[in-house]
């Protein structure tokens, strides 16, 4: 990470909405993190087993492995304690840890299609600030591929998926056992996002985005209003593609009581019908 280029960083991040820092993090600090990975992977239950999400017309999205918070707060903030100066001064926030998240993708593994990060950020404020950083533990070549692709805000803003998100949400939980299965019910919601999907982000965006290339230590910071999808990985490089993700807020970042409400409602519903919480 070199502090020289941040005046560059600023302005690409205040005009697309995120940017891809280079040696953001050094070899000790990607190797610490790949180890204490590892070890949260062997403990974890949820690490054991091929998580599929059921999305409308996809099926078995993104990763073999899908695990939120899988390391402790301590071991994220001890790691990007000495960073957080540079994305305060990136951003103009005072930023401060949310969660984590861990994903992989296999070669030829269909990801995820355009989307923002309104299961991260959902019980936040709208308007207010959220921004992750994708931290790849494997490196992404042009020739191999394996990463993301991501839209300019001065593009297309995802900002509205929020919005549809919220109407989704509304719908779900007006479910009862006359409309069948509860997942049926909610993946044949979906199908609203994806036709959005389809027909006006694809239509709007066309080749309007982009895909970089990572070293290992390589980083894309993003807020979170970037519409993002991932990007098949080619055989021949890696059996499995790492990713490490960690949300972030500002300190002024305010809690969304309504949409908490719609999510514990959900949740309870799911739970008492499934003895599970949802996906």
């Amino acid at each position: 990470m070199r502090q020289e280029n941040l005046g560059q960083l600023k302005e690409e991040y205040q005009k697309k909405g995120y940017c891809q820092i280079r040696e953001f993090f050094n070899a000790s600090e990607i190797k610490k993190l790949e180890e204490t990975l590892e070890t949260a992977k062997e403990k974890s239950e949820v690490s054991k087993e091929k998580v599929t999400l059921k999305i409308g017309k996809y099926e078995n999205i993104d990763t073999k492995d899908h695990a939120y918070d899988l390391i402790k707060y301590d071991f994220v903030s001890s790691l990007i304690k000495s960073k957080l100066p540079f994305l305060n001064e990136l951003t103009g926030k005072k930023i401060m840890i949310m969660h984590n998240a861990f994903f992989s993708v296999e070669p030829n593994q269909k990801g995820l299609g355009w989307h923002v990060g309104v299961g991260s950020f959902s019980f936040t404020k709208m308007d207010d600030f959220g921004a992750s950083i994708w931290i790849p533990l494997d490196e992404i070549t042009k020739e191999y591929r394996g990463g993301m692709q991501y839209v300019p805000l001065d593009a297309f803003p995802g900002k509205f998926l929020y919005t549809i998100h919220d109407l989704h949400l509304r719908n779900n939980i007006k479910w009862d056992e006359s409309k069948g299965d509860l997942n049926e019910y909610v993946a044949g919601a979906n199908t609203i996002m994806n036709k959005i999907t389809e027909d006006v982000i694809d239509y709007t965006i066309e080749d309007d985005y982009e895909e970089d290339q990572y070293k290992v230590g390589d980083v894309l910071f993003f807020n979170k209003y970037v519409l993002h999808r991932s990007v098949p990985l080619n055989p021949g490089l890696h059996k499995i593609r790492r990713a490490f993700v960690i949300r972030l807020v500002d300190y002024d970042t305010r809690a969304d009581e309504e949409r908490l409400g719609l999510f514990s409602t959900y949740t309870q519903l799911h739970s008492r019908f499934y003895k599970t919480l949802p996906r």
